[in-house]
């Protein structure tokens, strides 16, 4: 089962992602994106090539930011598994960390 898992968190990292190498950055609120981050849920399919797909239920109206969130909810389903407490408080985090990097980006230093 762990090997399972591990070989399943190696997948994920592995997965490619198109970031670009500077952020768009439109103006939004902090707060309003943290609003919109904490109302947008996401559901995984697995591909049958054995990757992960990621659908949000809604969008922050930032592609940057939703792909990031796409990415976080990836991370913290397959290290966290079946565990919601635990994959909720990784989500927590990672979303701190989206939006500590989009104030970076928002005041010239990403």
């Amino acid at each position: 089962m762990i090997v399972l898992a591990s070989l399943l968190f190696a997948q994920a990292a592995t997965a490619t992602y198109s970031v670009p190498a500077t952020l768009p950055v439109p103006m939004v609120g902090i707060e309003a994106l943290g609003e919109r981050m904490a109302a947008t849920g996401a559901s995984l399919i697995q591909t049958n090539e054995g990757g992960w797909r990621c659908n949000l239920s809604a969008t922050t109206g930032i592609a940057y930011i939703d792909e990031r969130l796409c990415q976080a909810n990836v991370h913290c389903s397959l290290r966290h598994g079946n565990d919601p407490e635990k994959i909720g408080g990784c989500l927590e985090d990672r979303r701190k960390g989206i939006l500590k990097d989009y104030r970076k980006a928002q005041q010239g230093e990403a």
